[in-house]
């Protein structure tokens, strides 16, 4: 059962589960205790909630005869351990598809974006080639997963990695190559739309820190 900051077919698409219900008022909470009162093939009930806690109207305990578990501050992208754990204790049996088969390849995928990110043109084709993947289901499942799509996740690496070769030292141009992009204008002005100074000043304020700091 989940409240109204988790989507129902987050879950529907990846599980057997007997039913989901989202559930938004104290009036569908009084609903679903009656439903699962009335009926004794619930073997347990998993409430999801983005939220750090439960409303308190919902009043549990009134669940006296089916074992529930709740599980809380949960974003939609971080579902797949609640799956897991779901699958482990025996309520929730996955889909065996090939789609588990695509999802398993994930980590490789990661390591094959920070092998790449030197190469100006490295882009979401070439992953789904190197890969057999459409770029559609792709991104679907980077973004299910990781919460950004593949594009901004490999822009905020190649800006992290940036800004690490520019505390230490290595200049704008040279900086600008070994993060991919091979046009320098490109680069700082993706800089400056991450991290709101250009690549050139940020590198001087790091520099100005240090100094003041064995001050």
């Amino acid at each position: 059962m989940l409240d109204a900051s988790i989507t129902p077919l987050d879950l529907q698409r990846e599980s057997e589960v007997l039913e989901i219900n989202q559930v938004k008022t104290a009036e569908q909470f009084d609903e679903l205790v009656q439903k699962v009162k009335k009926n004794t093939f619930y073997s347990m009930v998993v409430f999801l909630s983005a939220n750090q806690s439960l409303p308190v109207e919902w009043m549990l305990n009134q669940f006296t005869e089916t074992p529930y578990v709740v599980f809380i501050g949960i974003k939609g992208n971080k579902l797949l351990p609640i799956y897991n754990y779901l699958e482990t204790v025996g309520l929730m049996s996955t889909v065996k598809s090939s789609n588990q088969k695509y999802d398993s390849l994930l980590p490789s995928i990661i390591n094959y974006l920070h092998e790449n990110i030197e190469n100006s043109s490295f882009n979401l084709l070439t992953v789904s080639e190197k890969f057999n993947i459409s770029s559609s289901y792709l991104s679907k499942i980077f973004k299910k997963y990781y919460g950004i799509g593949i594009k901004q996740y490999l822009i905020k690496q190649r800006i992290n990695k940036a800004k690490l070769m520019l505390q230490n030292g290595f200049s704008v141009t040279y900086t600008c190559k070994k993060v991919g992009y091979g046009d320098l204008t490109h680069f700082s002005k993706t800089f400056k739309k991450m991290e709101g100074i250009s690549p050139l000043n940020y590198k001087k304020r790091v520099y100005v820190d240090r100094k003041d700091s064995k001050r």
